[in-house]
């Protein structure tokens, strides 16, 4: 796919290109406008520099900026309500477009009334897999300017290339005092980190692969889900405490150790009651099911879907004159 994908970005630039395949990678040609070549070899996930421009090659996709292939590719932006654009960033080469490489968040941690951005960066535009110069940035939104940034951990280094680039920014309170949440890893070892006003870190800790529970999820709600003063992380089927990042619980630990695609707590208005509901992805083992709704304490409701399925996305949805959930 990375292959078609060049063809047809060369052919949107009207530039002449051919392809080769050599023992286990491809070979891309695409003709410059002055006559000369450039190569790209597609195979693994690397960055390869082109002349006159440059093009992601990663998996099955490559990216490329409004007027060259490949370059500027990641732009970040600030509107008013009334479509009034207010400033514009070219985040460069480094920053790679997705929303686990460069995710990112508007959240008030100083308390000053005023939203500040927050995006994981890469202040080497030259290495955009590269971890050593990623950074957690905090943007001004009047202006579009950097006003901090923090080394962003380094500590899926070891993993594979797909699960290395997982990373996550949130936020919530305790009793109301914003805390920063920022993570990485998704699928094995997942590291994360509550930060209070000044950046000051509050907690940091890891939750191992062999931990026995399950993994994280695609969606991670935040909420006070047991009423204590004290917002939740819904990391997977586990609930994390921003207080202190202790776990709360974790739903079917020493059963399920997989990955869960969604998690939606939601509550009866009839009763009170609170619950979530969940569909996995991977660990398919006999008795374990696919889709779990638990109660408050974190106990099986009601399971479906025996054994088999990857079960990519549910929801939750109010259903007649009672709203039943």
């Amino acid at each position: 796919a990375a292959v078609s994908n060049l063809q047809h970005l060369a052919g949107r630039m009207a530039r002449p290109v051919s392809v080769e395949q050599e023992d286990d990678f491809w070979n891309v040609r695409i003709g410059g406008t002055d006559g000369e070549e450039a190569n790209a070899q597609a195979a693994s996930c690397e960055c390869v520099e082109l002349e006159p421009y440059a093009v992601f090659v990663g998996k099955d996709y490559v990216g490329d900026g409004d007027e060259t292939l490949g370059k500027s590719l990641m732009k970040m932006a600030l509107y008013t309500l009334d479509g009034v654009r207010m400033w514009k960033r070219d985040l460069g080469n480094g920053v790679i477009p997705g929303v686990w490489y460069a995710p990112f968040i508007s959240f008030d941690l100083d308390q000053d009334g005023v939203d500040e951005i927050w995006f994981v960066n890469n202040l080497n535009p030259n290495i955009p897999f590269s971890l050593n110069a990623r950074v957690l940035e905090r943007i001004d939104p009047l202006t579009g300017e950097t006003t901090g940034q923090w080394t962003w951990p380094d500590n899926t280094i070891d993993d594979t290339m797909s699960h290395s680039y997982r990373f996550f920014i949130t936020g919530g309170y305790v009793h109301d005092k914003p805390v920063l949440v920022t993570a990485q890893g998704t699928y094995r070892d997942m590291y994360l980190q509550g930060y209070g006003e000044g950046m000051e870190k509050r907690w940091d800790i890891k939750i191992p692969y062999d931990d026995g529970g399950a993994r994280s999820s695609h969606l991670c709600p935040v909420l006070d889900f047991n009423d204590d003063g004290v917002d939740e992380l819904f990391w997977g089927e586990r609930l994390i405490s921003l207080e202190d990042g202790h776990e709360v619980f974790c739903g079917d630990k020493g059963k399920y150790l997989g990955h869960s695609d969604i998690v939606v707590p939601f509550e009866d208005i009839k009763t009170g009651k609170k619950y979530i509901y969940t569909c996995r992805e991977d660990y398919e083992q006999e008795g374990e099911p696919r889709v779990v709704t638990y109660n408050e304490k974190g106990e099986r409701e009601w399971t479906a879907v025996d054994s088999i399925g990857h079960m990519h996305n549910g929801w939750i949805a109010n259903i007649g004159p009672d709203y039943r959930k």
